[in-house]
């Protein structure tokens, strides 16, 4: 990285630090934010409304993830060795799909027939 670049870059990570603290202050996340929030509930298939108590608590979660992103960046502009986070593990339980499939290609072999309590 060239000292150009790396100015540019501090100038991006300033305005970025300045525009996430606006958002933290007022606990309200800016239209960028919200679109990336969109953007992330619909790419797993969540459908959120705005005036939803885990829309907040997700909008806040995001404000809090930007801030200690931001924190990270500027340590290591400041010559700091910040240590890598550590990449979420993926999630490693079996999607309902695959049981429907596993169980279909099984055969139902342990099947039962419901109680007619379970079924309402």
């Amino acid at each position: 990285m060239s000292d150009d670049d790396l100015g540019l870059y501090q100038r991006a990570i300033a305005f970025l630090d300045d525009l996430s603290r606006s958002e933290a202050a007022k606990m309200r996340g800016s239209e960028a934010l919200q679109s990336a929030l969109d953007r992330a509930l619909e790419k797993r298939g969540i459908v959120l409304h705005p005036d939803d108590p885990a829309w907040r608590q997700l909008e806040l979660g995001f404000i809090r993830a930007q801030r200690r992103a931001i924190n990270g960046i500027k340590a290591r502009l400041d010559g700091e060795l910040v240590p890598p986070n550590i990449p979420a593990q993926p999630n490693r339980t079996e999607t309902l799909s695959a049981a429907t499939r596993r169980w279909v290609e099984g055969g139902s072999r342990a099947a039962h027939k419901p109680r007619g309590s379970a079924i309402s």
